[in-house]
């Protein structure tokens, strides 16, 4: 089972809003026009409705070495709530059959799924990561 304290979580939180900023900082230009801020018109990735409909969903996690198989257990809310069902501000938690990799950044995909960069946290036994979406 899963457990976290308030600290861990804002720890994590924390962690999850600088790792999106430096992904932010080094990814490449094509990645960088959907990014927050971009032109208008350029689709996000990050956004809770798209992982939302994939609740339940099993998904790739992939390095540049490796491969896992993880299903989206949660799209949970961001403490202090600012409003219902933020599509900016949300974690995710996955979760995997087997132990994982340590915390970084991978990407996700999946058939039909347009594959997203996401940084993820894992609990103590590898086997459930967070990744924290803030784009305030």
């Amino acid at each position: 089972m899963f457990s976290s304290s308030r600290r861990q979580f804002l720890r994590t939180g924390a962690l999850g809003a600088v790792s999106l900023a430096v992904l932010a900082e080094t990814a490449p230009a094509s990645a960088l026009a959907q990014a927050p801020g971009a032109a208008k018109g350029a689709k996000s990735l990050l956004t809770r409705s798209r992982f939302t409909k994939e609740l339940g969903a099993t998904f790739t996690m992939k390095s540049p070495v490796a491969t896992w198989r993880t299903r989206l257990e949660a799209v949970g809310d961001l403490v202090p709530v600012l409003g219902t069902a933020e599509e900016s501000r949300f974690s995710l938690t996955f979760s995997s059959a087997e132990p994982g990799p340590p915390q970084g950044a991978f990407v996700f995909s999946r058939p039909g799924f347009e594959a997203t960069s996401l940084f993820v946290i894992p609990d103590g036994d590898r086997q459930r990561y967070i990744a924290i979406v803030n784009r305030l």
